[in-house]
């Protein structure tokens, strides 16, 4: 009885397969989480890209020309960001500056409900060479457990990306 005892605890075979079984969660997961970072960062990229994308149709009067400048503004920025993010989830507000010059701009900071979403000011493509604020939010939900915390968000386990792009019109002309 005792040499068998002895035997079993020489015995090195599936000491690997322990190892392992207590190393690979933690391994993955930071893994996954390094892969979620990744695509998070991606998603704020297109974002970026889309803002100025969207803008553009606005400062150069296409969409304003196109007789419904929102669909065409959605069009273009659904177009850029839909790649990465569902274009559902982006919320964007479009406001006419009214002083002459950016100066104003100051006065139109974002506002977000209790969950930490953008509330849209709305739409107002504006006219020749006026002055336009254009803002796009989109909240990134995270699967990797607390990684959205780590981020320094305080709403669950998301993070949310801002982009903001303010222009003057260019001084097209409507036929």
């Amino acid at each position: 009885m005792i040499s068998l005892l002895n035997r079993w605890r020489r015995d090195k075979k599936g000491v690997a397969a322990v190892e392992f079984a207590i190393v690979a969660v933690p391994f993955f997961m930071a893994i996954v989480g390094i892969l979620e970072t990744c695509l998070f960062f991606a998603a704020g990229s297109a974002l970026e890209g889309a803002a100025h994308d969207a803008a553009r149709v606005l400062r150069t009067g296409q969409a304003q020309k196109s007789g419904d400048p929102l669909a065409m503004f959605e069009d273009r920025m659904c177009g850029t960001v839909g790649i990465i993010v569902n274009c559902d989830d982006v919320t964007f507000e479009v406001v006419e500056i009214p002083a002459d010059g950016f100066y104003g701009v100051s006065d139109f900071d974002p506002t977000f409900d209790v969950d930490g979403n953008l509330e849209s000011q709305g739409f107002e493509a504006g006219g020749v060479e006026s002055t336009i604020l254009v803002r796009l939010f989109y909240r990134y939900e995270f699967m990797t457990p607390f990684v959205g915390h780590m981020m320094g968000d305080e709403i669950g386990n998301s993070y949310g990306h801002m982009s903001t792009v303010v222009l003057r019109n260019e001084p097209y002309a409507f036929e």
